[in-house]
């Protein structure tokens, strides 16, 4: 038996969305492509090697090969003995890989709750999937440097549920609305 096909345990996946910063990287990366495509023709063509430009699909392709996963992504987030841990899921040839990207002790943190888009006065790490998304929950706590920090991220029912037994901070608006998390 896994430790995900235990009662105290739960998994969850979703794709990132293109918003904001994420939406300006891969406009960038589209004009980069381009550039590149040009600026590769003018060169074949300023030195007079113009079978030379018959490579550039496959030069092209290695630039977006190593350059798009940076821009598309999944945010994959597992609970597991009272410890919700965040990766970065890229997919490549080899299979997925997942790069850790925090891990909160949830018995620690200072509140959770809903979260509606409003302000926050600690620094804030957004893994939801999108701002419009309905099932987003925040979770503040303390870090090493005893500094705050409120991670956003998509709930589902069975993570909510967790989240509520396992911090007594739980706030009652995420106690009652549990069922709204459903995704």
């Amino acid at each position: 038996m896994q430790d995900t096909d235990s009662l105290n345990a739960a998994e969850y996946a979703y794709e990132k969305r293109s918003e904001g910063r994420l939406k300006a990287l891969k406009i960038l990366l589209i004009f980069l492509y381009v550039a590149f495509v040009g600026g590769f023709f003018g060169f074949c063509v300023g030195t007079r090697i113009v079978p030379l430009f018959a490579l550039c699909p496959i030069f092209t392709w290695i630039l977006v090969f190593f350059t798009w996963p940076l821009v598309k992504f999944d945010i994959y987030y597992s609970f597991e003995r009272g410890t919700l841990c965040f990766f970065k899921v890229y997919r490549s040839l080899k299979g997925r890989t997942k790069k850790p990207l925090a891990e909160v002790k949830t018995s620690s943190a200072t509140r959770i709750a809903p979260y509606d888009g409003e302000p926050l006065s600690a620094r804030v790490i957004d893994y939801s999937s999108s701002s419009a998304s309905t099932a987003r929950v925040v979770l503040e706590y303390r870090d090493e440097k005893d500094q705050a920090v409120a991670v956003v991220f998509d709930a589902t029912e069975r993570i909510a549920k967790l989240l509520c037994s396992f911090n007594r901070q739980a706030s009652e608006e995420l106690k009652k609305n549990i069922s709204r998390y459903v995704l």
